[in-house]
């Protein structure tokens, strides 16, 4: 009996350490549990309020898209109504002071109704930016948290991003598409309107006051609405450039734009025909466009560096097995939007990604660029970097 219990004991002994490792080992993983609970809870919030802002924010009728798409028709609108107003200038219809009056009267409607214009699409374009950095700021899945559901929280955050870069691309054509618009706008009324009124004012004296008005409308529509909307749009392409984690290619941009800034500055200066008011107006705002882009750049480099920035960007876009381009060209099928054979000859570890220098990642960063080109012959590659 005595060694029947002295076995036991033994086996019972042995037995501790093998029971010990088991419960530390479930602890282990009910903490993995925990921790993934969480991150899928945090997913969860999130998600909800990427729905909130792409269905309301953006897509509602106060969002991005219908007020652009409103915009442009109401310009267009606008246009169309000056062709029974430059019919009534006309000098045989234009036959006393009464027709004068009511000529007056249509400018003014028509000059209320272009600030009206012009005021909207900067409301558009603050508030379409607005946006763009509420996505910026939706926290992204953390897949190293969500064990078995990290392809699902990759594939949310390629949505996510994939609906902030369509965003912020159409900003960016809808500024292009603004400044020419409005350089449209000025070069129409020039040839249909103000020669006319300059002809008018000779015998009508009342008409002299709104055509100063018209002309100080159109000079300031030319040399300060439409140049900065062109601004705007260079600015938005440093910000889409920079949200994607293109940091390199940001940088470039944005000393692109402070150039064009202080150009457009010089080409106000000089413009001895604009009011010292317009004038001033138009310096506020390109400074304001230039500051305020710096200013968000600085931030945004204080919270994560520009390598550090980089290195998310080529993992997300070179090495993740589920949006990353290594793995699409592993497909039977190969992509033809994707240069395979240049992907491979920069295709690094990411710890190796992560201690380059900037100006190597810089390097690895435009090569990229030429990647998403697709395959192109190496012939017109010398070509097109030598234009």
């Amino acid at each position: 009996m005595r060694a029947i219990r002295f076995v036991l004991g033994l086996v019972l002994a042995a037995s501790v350490p093998a029971l010990g490792q088991t419960r530390y080992q479930l602890d282990q993983k009910q903490a993995q549990l925990n921790e993934q609970s969480r991150a899928l809870d945090e997913v969860s919030k999130t998600f909800g309020q990427y729905v909130i802002l792409r269905d309301q924010v953006l897509n509602g009728t106060d969002g991005f898209y219908v007020q652009s798409r409103q915009w442009f028709t109401d310009s267009a609108q606008w246009l169309s109504e000056w062709t029974p107003l430059v019919s009534a200038l006309e000098g045989q219809t234009l036959a006393n002071g009464d027709d004068a009056a009511r000529v007056t009267a249509s400018l003014n409607k028509q000059l209320s109704a272009l600030k009206d214009l012009l005021s909207r699409q900067e409301q558009i374009i603050g508030r379409a930016q607005t946006t763009i950095r509420q996505f910026q700021s939706l926290q992204r899945a953390d897949t190293q948290k969500l064990g078995a559901f990290a392809a699902s929280g990759e594939n949310f955050n390629a949505q996510v991003n994939q609906v902030q870069g369509e965003l912020t691309k159409s900003v960016i054509l809808f500024s292009t598409q603004l400044g020419g618009s409005l350089q449209d706008i000025a070069t129409r009324l020039d040839r249909l309107l103000v020669l006319k009124l300059q002809k008018l004012a000779l015998d009508f004296p009342q008409l002299v006051t709104s055509l100063k008005e018209v002309e100080s409308t159109l000079l300031s529509i030319r040399l300060v609405d439409a140049e900065v909307s062109r601004l705007v749009a260079l600015d938005l392409k440093v910000l889409e450039a920079f949200n994607k984690g293109r940091v390199y290619a940001a940088q470039s941009l944005f000393v692109q734009l402070e150039g064009s800034a202080k150009q457009l500055e010089s080409k106000l200066a000089a413009e001895s025909l604009l009011a010292a008011g317009a004038k001033q107006n138009g310096v506020t705002r390109i400074q304001s466009i230039v500051s305020k882009r710096k200013a968000e750049l600085e931030s945004g480099l204080a919270l994560l560096t520009r390598k550090q920035r980089f290195t998310s960007y080529y993992r997300s876009e070179v090495i993740s097995p589920v949006t990353g381009m290594v793995r699409r060209c592993r497909a039977p099928v190969i992509p033809k939007n994707i240069d395979c054979a240049l992907l491979r000859s920069i295709v690094f570890p990411e710890p190796q990604i992560a201690a380059m220098t900037e100006d190597q990642q810089a390097y690895i960063e435009a090569t990229l660029d030429r990647v998403k080109e697709g395959p192109i012959s190496s012939i017109d590659r010398i070509q097109g970097e030598g234009r």
